[in-house]
């Protein structure tokens, strides 16, 4: 994940990217299926990420980026992602 803070009026405090590298997974169907994950994922995390981020008045693009070789759970991504929003909340307050 990589992330952008910009000063645009925006309504939503985040505005998401999501890609799923066709070289690692062949089919669109299985790239299709971890972006629907990741969406999802997102969907039902994005209150701790908005509490967050309208504390701070701050406006940020993210981008994620799959990178691993194969499928995981929707679990197993939704873990991967909360810890990853803690990074991100951790490195932001930091500077």
């Amino acid at each position: 994940m990589s992330w952008l803070v910009y000063d645009h009026p925006s309504p939503s405090p985040v505005q998401l990217l999501i890609s799923v590298p066709k070289r690692r997974f062949k089919k669109a169907s299985s790239r299709n299926r971890i972006k629907r994950l990741l969406r999802e994922v997102y969907r039902k995390n994005k209150p701790v990420l908005y509490e967050f981020l309208n504390s701070k008045d701050t406006r940020i693009i993210i981008s994620i980026a799959y990178v691993g070789e194969k499928e995981l759970s929707l679990q197993e991504v939704e873990r991967i992602f909360l810890s990853i929003v803690e990074k991100f909340k951790a490195a932001y307050t930091a500077a």
